[in-house]
């Protein structure tokens, strides 16, 4: 079984050759407060190929998590680049395709958008620099959100670049004008370990990109773990359920309360008898 630790988690840091420069993305990533993370390879669909599995194998990751001493999380996450829907017959065919643990889908146009959140079998619908600023509408919104597909932003290139930052929170906003906000994911898409910043700072940038403060702090933990749950569920083949446990103090205190509203209730009823009891007495000798 994959594990999964409750806390804050980041599924998307580019896989980079330089295993160096990966594992200082890593420690720092430990250093704020992380523990579960996707490395993200890219694939992007061409309808025309000769190869019988065009789907890169995921890269292993045995020895960055040697590196961590398991205080990460670490998964493998595909993100399929494409326009032309044929992708899922493609991706349906593959071995490797199976051997991900996330599955992002990036739209090149606004009909693969459509398609990603009414067909693609994946977990994130996302972007990147040339098509941030393709539109999409509410009914295909709230279509991925009943899929279990979640939307995602990244923080990184907010930071680096001030073109990125205008396009991104346009597209935040969008995703508040559609959606309210619903089923956000926040990444980082890091490429060196001075781009992260700490879950202190992503919640405060997910104000800014129009999430509630409640949603700007689930965005890197309650809703990563929602995407964890529905990516095992669709590479098992099952439908997620996700249940919450009530505080086993806060039922017994809860008891209690109801034990003493109805011990007063009682006393009450008894105080109200006793009281006609009284009148009645008095009606009788006079």
């Amino acid at each position: 079984m994959i594990k999964f630790t409750n806390g804050y988690s980041d599924f998307c840091i580019p896989y980079n050759e330089k295993e160096d420069c990966l594992k200082e993305i890593l420690n720092e990533l430990i250093d704020v407060g992380f523990r579960n993370v996707a490395i993200e390879q890219t694939h992007i669909h061409q309808t025309i190929g000769s190869k019988s599995d065009p789907i890169p194998e995921p890269v292993k990751l045995d020895s960055l998590r040697a590196e961590t001493n398991g205080k990460l999380n670490l998964y493998n996450r595909l993100t399929v680049v494409y326009s032309d829907p044929s992708v899922t017959h493609v991706l349906s065919r593959s071995q490797n395709f199976k051997k991900y643990q996330i599955v992002a889908a990036l739209p090149t146009s606004e009909s693969a958008l459509q398609h990603a959140c009414q067909t693609f079998q994946g977990d994130i619908v996302t972007y990147n620099t040339d098509t941030i600023k393709i539109r999409l509408n509410r009914k295909f919104y709230y279509l991925a959100i009943r899929r279990n597909m979640f939307f995602e932003l990244k923080y990184s290139p907010v930071i680096v670049d001030a073109s990125e930052r205008r396009a991104t929170i346009s597209r935040a906003q969008q995703y508040h004008m559609v959606g309210k906000s619903k089923g956000i994911l926040i990444s980082s898409e890091a490429a060196d370990r001075f781009n992260i910043r700490s879950p202190y700072d992503i919640s405060s940038l997910g104000i800014i990109f129009g999430l509630s403060e409640e949603q700007a702090k689930c965005s890197i933990s309650t809703t990563a773990r929602k995407v964890f749950v529905a990516a095992e569920c669709r590479r098992l083949g099952r439908t997620p359920v996700l249940m919450e446990y009530a505080d086993v103090n806060t039922s017994t205190s809860e008891e209690e309360n109801e034990s003493d509203d109805e011990s007063s209730s009682q006393e009450s009823r008894k105080r109200k008898n006793d009281s006609i009891g009284e009148i009645e007495r008095k009606k009788i000798k006079s």
